[in-house]
Formats: C-alpha cells, sequence, structure tokens
C-alpha cells in the first residue's frame, strides 16, 4: 500500500485566505478593479506577497475567487413544483449577487481579462462552469420530468438567454436588478419552452 506524500511546506492558513478575500472585496467597492493590485491586497492584508501568489495566480483569479468563489456551493435549488416560480427564485439570488457594488465593481474588468492569457479563463472553465450548469439544468430537468418542457425544448438556449440576460444587466446597462426584470426574463425563458 503506497503511504500517503506529505504536503511540503507549512500549511495554508485559512485565517489569510478570508482576510485577503475580505480585503479584495473592500478594495474592489473603494478604488475600483483597475487601481487593484496585488502587492496593495498583501499590504492591507498584512500578508507578504508571496501569500498572495501562492493562492491566487493573479488578480483577476483572487477577484474572481472573492467574488464569486462560494456563488455555486451556496446557492440553493428550489423545489417549488412549477418551472417559472424555481426560475423565478434562483435568478432574483443570482441577481441578488450580480447586482451587489463588489460585483458591480468587478465584472467590466473580469470580462476583459478573461478574454486575455490571463489564467481567470482556466479557472473559470474547469473549475466553475461544469458545476455551475450542472445545477442550473436541474429546475429543467425536473420541469421535463412534469411534462411542463415540450419536447423540442433546447435547455441549453434556454440557459443562455437566462445566464446572458443577467450578465447584461450587471455589466452594460446601468439598471438595476429588480423583481420586474427577473419576472420577465423568466417568463421569456418559459415561454419559449413550455409544452403547448
Amino acid at each position: 500500500m503506497t503511504e500517503p506524500t506529505k504536503a511540503r511546506g507549512r500549511p495554508r492558513n485559512p485565517l489569510f485566505d478570508e482576510a485577503i478575500l475580505e480585503t479584495t472585496r473592500a478594495a474592489l467597492v473603494d478604488a475600483g478593479y483597475a487601481r487593484l493590485s496585488i502587492e496593495g491586497i498583501a499590504r492591507q492584508s498584512r500578508v507578504a506577497k508571496t501569500t498572495v501568489y501562492r493562492r491566487w495566480p493573479s488578480k483577476a483569479v483572487l477577484v474572481w475567487d472573492a467574488v464569486f468563489g462560494t456563488v455555486v456551493a451556496e446557492t440553493i435549488l428550489p423545489d417549488t413544483g412549477t418551472l417559472q416560480e424555481d426560475l423565478t427564485r434562483l435568478v432574483a439570488e443570482i441577481a441578488g449577487v450580480l447586482g451587489s457594488p463588489v460585483a458591480r465593481a468587478a465584472m467590466p474588468g473580469l470580462l476583459t481579462d478573461f478574454t486575455s492569457a490571463d489564467p481567470l479563463r482556466q479557472v473559470v472553465q474547469q473549475s466553475f462552469l461544469s458545476r455551475a450548469r450542472a445545477q442550473l439544468v436541474i429546475p429543467f430537468e425536473r420541469a421535463a420530468e412534469r411534462g411542463e418542457l415540450r419536447p423540442s425544448a433546447s435547455v441549453p438556449t434556454a440557459l443562455a438567454a437566462l445566464v446572458g440576460g443577467l450578465f447584461f444587466r450587471a455589466t452594460v446597462s446601468e439598471l438595476n436588478f429588480d423583481a420586474a426584470f427577473v419576472g420577465e426574463l423568466v417568463a421569456l425563458v418559459t415561454l419559449g419552452t413550455a409544452a403547448s
């Protein structure tokens, strides 16, 4: 039987992690994405710059983790018995995250770095998107079992409409998220996928 390999160096201190993430969130709201730096975050968190880089390979990855790192794990999937109500509650919860001051401050810079050679793209694709898709598809699977969806309904297209609408509102539009927007976005998707 192979002996487990012992981790080299000192173990990570979770108190450092949370202090760095909290400092990052505060700096985003106070100064904005462009003016935020790893050096500044390390200084404000009272840790070495190398401590930050050992955990997050770039500013973009640090900001992503600070703002969205726990979204998938903390999102509660409702099971109300109808797709419309399930999506209304789910979209309202996501809108609450995207509409927060820290997310609004982070999103433009994150989108720019996502399209560059920054490690953010790999982090998001490998550790976030697959889990997010797996969760978001569940309400549609339940709806299909209840006979709410027409056989030809495209769940990937429905998800793209939901997520695209949310991210457009968060990044391009200066409008806030409200119950009317959530209701209209959900109605657009449910009417487009509903069984005859």
